[in-house]
């Protein structure tokens, strides 16, 4: 199954957009672990667009990091993708991930920083709801799921 070309996300809260928060895109596959990839922070508008070759590059690092556990994303990728905004639990893991593997894995420039700017965005939003609207574009039919989640 080929990754799409081109997925975009738009985050709102209380029907606002939200900037400066992340997403998680998990690609479902039929062999081994699911790839669990973290994508922002969203622009003004809410919105986190991620090309095919970030996708495929994000893949190929986890993929390398841990041989054992992944396969290669395109060959065994179901067509399933569920999107997720990050809440500040998952922050918080994605900053614990930071602290363990940031000496043998490259996250891109200011990652912890955003990080923890979207995690004090998410600290004032309380209990409000994250919702996610995703649209792809694809050359074959791909399954998209949409799990929305509290801020805190």
């Amino acid at each position: 199954m080929r990754v799409p070309a081109k997925i975009e996300t738009t985050i709102k809260t209380n029907g606002q957009e939200m900037k400066g928060t992340f997403v998680m895109l998990k690609f479902l596959t039929a062999k081994k672990n699911p790839y669990d990839l973290v994508f922002g922070p969203s622009d003004e508008q809410g919105r986190i667009v991620v090309m095919r070759d970030q996708i495929i590059g994000e893949a190929r690092k986890t993929s390398e990091l841990f041989l054992m556990d992944y396969g290669d994303l395109e060959t065994e990728w179901t067509g399933k993708l569920r999107v997720t905004p990050m809440n500040r639990e998952s922050i918080e893991r994605a900053l614990s991930a930071l602290r363990l593997f940031g000496r043998v894995h490259e996250y891109p420039p200011g990652y912890e920083e955003s990080l923890k700017a979207a995690d004090a965005l998410l600290a004032q939003r309380g209990e409000a709801d994250l919702i996610a609207t995703v649209q792809c574009e694809t050359e074959e039919p791909i399954s998209i799921e949409t799990t929305s989640v509290r801020a805190t």
